[in-house]
């Protein structure tokens, strides 16, 4: 992809009279992420790529790319997913107040990726106080019985508390707690095990130095919080042994805890 990518999206967004910032809304990233992409230091994932190149190609066969970003609905789904009770009822109840995307995130205090990843089913069980931010930018409405049961069912395990979803690419989804934690690629086989006192630290960590499977394949991330420091280790090797060469990047030798 490289220089030529980067060049081609920059007319291509130009052409369309776009904002790095409206070229992100449409593609449910960030301005940050249109940056890079344009600059050349990192490229679009997955389905991300497929949608961004289609788009430029629409631009160069001497059409001009639609302007407006499109609404996200339950067909926007990637491939592969399924939405969440959570996600459902906070598209829904988003939608049913007239409240943008953007500004959602803006009264949340979330990132756009942050939210797209929730309501698309990516993140099923995000982290409890995403859960509150969410909860109290819609004016703290109560959340329906039922999908209060759903995420009590599919993240709490006796005597190990809450499992939590989250996003790798995103800072204000990601905790500061002790914990075991799972990185997923994108056909849900879980990559890499790893354990932490700090969880956010340790993700910030892995993009820096593990970027030959950081970038290209990690998909969503999770984690139990476990505060005793024997208890995670042993969690972990458990873990390790447990999912097999599954652990692909375990056996290949990620960084551990620093």
């Amino acid at each position: 992809m490289g220089k030529r990518f980067s060049t081609r999206l920059k007319g291509a967004r130009e052409k369309a009279g776009l904002s790095q910032a409206e070229l992100g809304e449409r593609f449910h990233v960030s301005q940050a992420a249109v940056h890079t992409w344009e600059s050349g230091s990192s490229e679009p994932r997955g389905d991300t790529y497929d949608k961004v190149l289609e788009w430029i190609e629409h631009s160069e066969n001497g059409q001009r790319p639609p302007r407006k970003a499109t609404a996200r609905t339950k067909e926007d789904i990637p491939r592969g997913h399924e939405t969440s009770g959570f996600g459902e009822w906070l598209l829904n109840e988003r939608q049913s107040r007239g409240l943008s995307h953007a500004k959602l995130t803006d009264k949340a205090g979330l990132s756009s990726q942050a939210v797209y990843t929730i309501e698309m089913g990516i993140v099923r069980s995000p982290w409890k106080k995403t859960r509150e931010r969410l909860v109290e930018a819609l004016g703290s409405v109560p959340l329906p019985r039922e999908v209060a049961q759903e995420i009590k069912e599919e993240s709490e395990v006796q005597g190990l508390g809450e499992f939590s979803d989250f996003s790798p690419w995103d800072d204000s989804m990601i905790p500061e707690e002790p914990c075991v934690y799972v990185y997923y690629d994108r056909t849900e086989r879980p990559i890499y095990v790893g354990q932490t006192k700090n969880l956010r630290r340790r993700n910030k960590q892995h993009q820096t130095q593990d970027k030959w499977f950081f970038r290209r394949l990690l998909e969503r991330g999770g984690y139990f919080r476990v505060d005793d420091d024997t208890q995670r280790t042993q969690l972990e090797k458990v873990l390790i042994k447990f999912l097999g060469r599954n652990s692909l990047f375990n056996e290949q030798g990620a960084r551990k805890d620093e």
